[in-house]
């Protein structure tokens, strides 16, 4: 049964929670603003590509007054100053209230109201109300329902469900019963889901029945998931959804937990820092002396437990976008070495309320950074920086991070910056883990990745980063020695001795004759060899030039494996012989 909405009767809070709320589910992005001081005259606000998108929810049910329409006007002007002072545009700005506009009010009071603004403007009267109370029904049952209504409604699903077995598409032996089927529970389950969701306005539910048990995935608008296993028969989950951005805040869960820690068992540092910083972790029952968790959930889906796992997160996060930061690193004298862009997640502050937390990335995301700031007493910033895998990466994309975890360490110090412009803030000495070897290791992984990032202009072969642990110094100082060759394509230098591998057949006879030092010269195939993975990528041909040098060589089946030693002079000049095909 359709319930009408007593507009005219409603206190102005009743008005403005049942609009809030039906506004949100009509656009779930959307976000309610708590009445306050600095509220700028919003009640609801969708932030869009094109600007914000503001509602003004006003409870005038009767023709307006001279007072409510300098309320409305006030309100309207708010709104404007409001957006400028936060740099924002408006997009739309809608007044809603249960009245429908007179002609004189909409196309004399309303317009002159709004005539320069540069974006629409629209009076949601009565009408409109109307038809948002007739699709969310379950946000009028309850908010202004006697619940009656809801549970005849709920009672006679149920009854219907309970029905199931009885299949008026499938005839009964009386002798031999048809077992039931899946096609006869169809009708039924959407009848279950149905009853499920018709009154909640702020959660949506769904369950699933499987044999094993399915850890559910992170999904828009999933709030939470409560699995439940009788005994060895399947697992029952179901998956609560908010209805709209903000139903968490219009309806909270209601969670305690209790957790207590020995000398046996002390406090974990990652369970500390979330408590101050906000920081994400996990603990479970085994690593606490004592555990409880008492939980008030929607659907009746909570109750109180003494094992299992917490997860902890911010008390708090801010809403607004990630932005970019600039950090650079120092000598001593204070000059710049490096210096890097960050993607910043939003910031965090912790269930204590002592601290902040911020998460960032460089733009390759090989690079992490986690800043935790104090706010009790003088304010203290902690950097920490952690490594994610190179493997597979383009190596021009992971070179500005590599050459920036190479100057990574002491006595160099690291002060943070807008993305451009003049650098105001103070450095502070970074003061790393004695024993991390990042910094060596990053200084080997950007020569690596320089050295590619060369190759990579003579070759249209996608190159990216090796498993750098596999990857022997050997091949990493032929690929450096081959960029050198590419890139200056002469090199002369000082040899003691060399050893290499040459095809037969381009160099039949390589085996100095006697003991006399002969002038050699060479064609050695420009090969990259990297983790144990050998790439032809037609760079071509280095030619070695030994003015005087003495040969041994051993046969393998298809080349000569070469040991060179210099004679009269130790002169060498290697040249890039690019290929000719």
């Amino acid at each position: 049964m359709l319930m009408l909405v007593p507009w005219t009767t409603l206190e102005p809070t009743q008005t403005e929670n049942v609009v809030a709320v039906m506004l949100c589910r009509e656009h779930p992005q959307a976000v309610r603003i708590r009445p306050s001081k600095g509220d700028g005259g919003i009640d609801v606000v969708e932030v869009t590509e094109d600007g914000w998108v503001v509602y003004q929810i006003k409870y005038f049910p009767t023709n307006l007054t001279s007072n409510q329409k300098k309320q409305i006007a006030d309100s309207y002007r708010d709104v404007q100053v409001y957006a400028a002072s936060q740099g924002a545009r408006i997009a739309a700005w809608h007044l809603v209230l249960p009245l429908d506009a007179t002609k004189e009010n909409r196309f004399a009071w309303f317009s002159t109201l709004t005539q320069e603004a540069d974006y629409p403007c629209k009076w949601m009267g009565l009408t409109h109300l109307n038809g948002l109370a007739a699709k969310y029904q379950d946000v009028i049952d309850y908010f202004l329902g006697n619940g009656k209504e809801q549970l005849v409604a709920l009672l006679r699903q149920l009854h219907e469900f309970m029905g199931l077995q009885q299949s008026t598409d499938r005839a009964l032996n009386e002798d031999q019963p048809v077992p039931l089927a899946a096609a006869d529970v169809t009708s039924s389950l959407e009848s279950l889901y149905r009853a499920l969701n018709a009154h909640d306005p702020f959660y949506r539910y769904s369950f699933s029945v499987d044999h094993d048990r399915t850890m559910p995935q992170d999904e828009p608008m999933l709030v939470f998931a409560s699995q439940t296993q009788d005994g060895d028969g399947p697992w029952v989950t179901f998956r609560v959804y908010a209805r709209y951005g903000q139903a968490v805040r219009d309806n909270e869960l209601g969670i305690k937990w209790a957790v207590s820690f020995s000398e046996e068992k002390p406090v974990p540092q990652a369970f500390h820092e979330a408590l101050t910083y906000g920081t994400p972790v996990t603990v479970s029952s085994a690593e606490t002396a004592s555990f409880s968790c008492t939980m008030d959930l929607p659907g009746g889906l909570g109750g109180q437990f003494s094992n299992g796992t917490v997860s902890l997160g911010p008390a708090w996060q801010n809403e607004v976008p990630g932005r970019k930061l600039r950090l650079q690193l120092l000598n001593e004298a204070g000059q710049v070495l490096e210096s890097l862009p960050f993607e910043m997640e939003p910031t965090r502050r912790g269930l204590s309320g002592k601290g902040l937390s911020v998460l960032g990335r460089d733009t390759s995301g090989v690079l992490e950074v986690q800043i935790l700031t104090t706010l009790e007493g003088k304010r203290q910033t902690t950097m920490r920086f952690s490594r994610h895998p190179l493997e597979g990466l383009p190596p021009e994309e992971v070179l500005p991070a590599l050459r920036f975890m190479a100057k990574l360490k002491a006595p160099h110090s690291i002060r943070a910056a807008a993305p451009y412009g003049p650098v105001r803030s103070e450095p502070m000495p970074f003061q790393g883990d004695p024993n991390s070897d990042m910094h060596v290791m990053a200084a080997r992984a950007a020569a690596v990745a320089e050295a590619l990032s060369v190759v990579q202009e003579h070759t249209t072969e996608q190159l990216v980063m090796p498993d750098l642990l596999q990857t022997t110094l050997v091949e990493a100082a032929r690929l450096q020695w081959i960029a050198r060759l590419l890139r200056h394509e002469t090199l002369t230098y000082q040899w003691a001795r060399a050893e290499m591998a040459l095809p037969k057949e381009a160099s039949p006879v390589p085996v100095t004759q006697g003991d006399v030092p002969e002038q050699r010269t060479f064609h050695l195939p420009l090969t990259v060899t990297l983790a144990g993975q050998e790439r032809e990528l037609g760079l071509g041909m280095e030619r070695i030039d030994f003015p005087s040098a003495l040969v041994e060589a051993a046969e393998d089946a298809g080349s000569w494996q070469l040991i060179c030693r210099p004679g009269a002079s130790a002169e060498g000049t290697s040249t890039y012989v690019p290929d000719q095909s």
